[in-house]
């Protein structure tokens, strides 16, 4: 059995006999300009879809794309209508795409196995129905719920414990006494409970300060690959439940991130921070240590961040400002190279009344 085919891929499976009208059906559309039933053989983009597919476009914006393509059907907002195609016309496209995406591919099951290769301590706790796939190592004592997955070359330390229906990709680390809920997805190369960056100079030398806290992990957290989470001094580093992390994000030690962010590719969030519930961290942001962000606060793309901000702020820049005075200061930037020729044109005008030296 390969783990590679079970963790974090999905079965192939036959190909389904539904028709247009029976997945309508599933998905409490109501169908348009349908002439003749059909099976569809499968579901893609509109770009990319075939005669025998469907297809989808989440808004009239796309109304000209999904005429030009080959799908046979596309599934649209209630409403939208196109005169050369079938509709299926939705409440909410993305939940079709979500039921489509697992009808044509469903996850692949999670079978009760343990590798011949892997290694599994003394005192570990294994629910029920749990995969451990090839050269995975688990430390003494740690627990594992049930219908979790566990991928290729992952290390689970000792005390660690992971919740129920968790999926790690191949060659995750968690480390000691690092805690996961339940439904918690980690991507390849993550790692969880890594040392804080803490040194102080103690009789002119750099020294390191141990870490000896732990890292949280709430339910339904998704973590992109090689994204860390480094444990806490002396407490805990915690990621609030829902809250969805992208690819190669640094989160630090004693850092508190609240329900429900978007944390995206390349943030990095200094020590102590703290993050309220709905927060969204745009692209390459940065958030300087010991800074409080309240809930919905927007931090945009490339921004720096240095000090607190309320709830409900949007702030954007390096270092970071509400978005408002940030469209004024850009305003005026785009003006500098004509404001600077006025400027050099004044001192000469000036320059003319002086008296001589």
């Amino acid at each position: 059995m390969s783990s590679d085919a079970e963790i974090g891929g999905r079965s192939a499976g036959a190909q389904p006999e539904m028709t247009l009208t029976s997945l309508a059906q599933m998905l409490d559309a109501t169908v348009e300009n349908l002439a003749e039933d059909f099976v569809p053989k499968g579901f893609s983009t509109l770009d990319a879809a075939g005669e025998d597919e469907i297809s989808f476009a989440v808004k009239e914006h796309y109304t000209a794309q999904a005429e030009s393509s080959r799908a046979s059907a596309i599934i649209v907002p209630r409403g939208m209508l196109l005169k050369t195609k079938p509709v299926l016309q939705v409440d909410n496209v993305w939940q079709a795409v979500l039921v489509l995406l697992n009808y044509f591919h469903p996850p692949a099951e999670v079978v009760d196995y343990i590798d011949p290769t892997a290694r599994i301590g003394t005192g570990v706790k294994l629910g029920s129905k749990v995969f451990i796939g090839p050269y995975v190592i688990v430390e003494d004592n740690a627990q594992i719920g049930s219908e979790t997955m566990i991928g290729a070359h992952s290390y689970i330390g000792a005390y660690a414990r992971i919740g129920d229906k968790v999926l790690l990709h191949p060659r995750v680390t968690v480390l000691d006494r690092v805690e996961i809920g339940n439904r918690v997805i980690l991507h390849s190369g993550v790692v969880l409970g890594s040392d804080g960056f803490k040194y102080e100079i103690i009789d002119g030398v750099r020294t390191k300060i141990p870490q000896v806290g732990i890292v949280v992990i709430e339910d339904d957290v998704e973590i992109g690959a090689n994204s860390c989470v480094d444990r806490a001094m002396l407490t805990e580093t915690r990621i609030g439940k829902g809250t969805k992390i992208d690819n190669m994000v640094q989160i630090a030690h004693n850092v508190t991130i609240g329900k429900n962010c978007v944390i995206v590719s390349q943030v990095g969030i200094a020590g102590s921070s703290k993050l309220g519930d709905n927060c969204i961290l745009a692209g390459q942001a940065g958030i300087s240590d010991n800074v409080t962000l309240g809930d919905s606060v927007v931090i945009g793309g490339q921004s720096g961040i240095r000090k607190d901000i309320p709830s409900g702020q949007y702030y954007f820049g390096s270092p970071g400002v509400p978005m408002k005075a940030f469209q004024r200061i850009y305003a005026v930037m785009q003006r500098l190279p004509e404001l600077h020729k006025q400027l050099k044109q004044l001192e000469k005008q000036v320059a003319e009344f002086l008296p001589k030296k």
